[in-house]
């Protein structure tokens, strides 16, 4: 977590909170479980809890807007890669969440060819799990 603590200004830590608060909102997660993974995330970026009360994920126009103005696209691209893990991490994806991040990355300037990549390398991680699990879990 250095990275985000000593590599991100203060601004770029905000938008990587509410690029995944905006995750969080998409299917309507239930509040509890997105209040304490969004403090865990403040204290993986080094910052205080009052932020918290900056995180408003807005439109997909206004994330898209708020994820281009931070400069590095390398930076951009590690957003929306963390996007895509919290999509994912219930190893459920719904079209819904798919189209929304496509549409916030292409529009913050990242190419449709990388974001794909990115899903398909989130997949791969997925598929890995569960083949991990199966193999602890087989033949018991």
């Amino acid at each position: 977590m250095s990275f985000l603590c000593n590599k991100l200004t203060t601004q770029e830590k905000v938008v990587y909170l509410t690029c995944l608060s905006y995750v969080l909102n998409i299917n309507k997660r239930p509040g509890k479980v997105k209040k304490e993974y969004l403090e865990k995330k403040v204290k993986d970026v080094c910052l205080s809890p009052t932020y918290l009360d900056k995180i408003k994920p807005g439109t997909p126009t206004a994330m898209a807007k708020m994820l281009k103005s931070v400069d590095s696209i390398v930076i951009r691209r590690y957003f929306v890669r963390d996007m895509i893990l919290l999509a994912t991490a219930d190893h459920e994806l719904s079209d819904k969440e798919i189209n929304l991040i496509y549409g916030i990355g292409i529009s913050a300037g990242i190419s449709q060819d990388k974001i794909d990549d990115i899903f398909m390398w989130a997949a791969k991680g997925i598929a890995w799990e569960v083949e991990g699990i199966r193999l602890i879990e087989e033949d018991i």
